[in-house]
């Protein structure tokens, strides 16, 4: 759901009943990324394949992990396979999230973060038995489209 502005940012939200609204310049940053959620988010594999839940860890000396959200998509054998991971505080998180695919070994995945435009080559036996290593800023997340190499 998305109220009438928040795609431009806008932070003033005149009654429904009044036909006009003041003037504020668009973020543009955010309608960037605005642009790249709703085209992330319009992927089949959300749509029609299974969710779920996804546990997160970390070390002793720092527990942030517990900021860290993830869920992921997968497609029926061997269709696409998509992963959110979410740092919902205002301090950096770091931590492992542990995926729920058995069949990562024997090769290399790419992580395509769909709202960085930036792509992350894994090692599949390294990610089935230690999970992935996320380190996120404040208030940031990734949206990873997952592919064998």
């Amino acid at each position: 759901m998305l109220y009438e502005g928040q795609l431009e940012w806008r932070r003033l939200r005149p009654p429904v009943f009044v036909a006009r609204r003041a003037k504020e310049a668009p973020d543009l940053p955010l309608l960037e990324f605005y642009a790249c959620l709703l085209t992330g988010i319009q992927r089949s594999e959300l749509r029609r394949s299974a969710w779920r839940r996804l546990e997160t860890s970390g070390w002793p000396d720092n527990q942030s992990h517990t900021q860290l959200l993830a869920w992921s998509w997968d497609a029926a054998a061997g269709g696409q396979r998509t992963l959110v991971v979410v740092n919902y505080a205002d301090r950096p998180a770091q931590g492992i999230v542990s995926l729920p695919w058995s069949d990562l070994d024997g090769g290399a995945w790419l992580f395509r973060d769909l709202l960085a435009s930036i792509d992350y080559r894994r090692e599949g036996a390294a990610l089935e038995t230690d999970g992935l290593y996320v380190d996120l800023p404040g208030w940031v997340a990734h949206l990873f489209a997952l592919s064998p190499v």
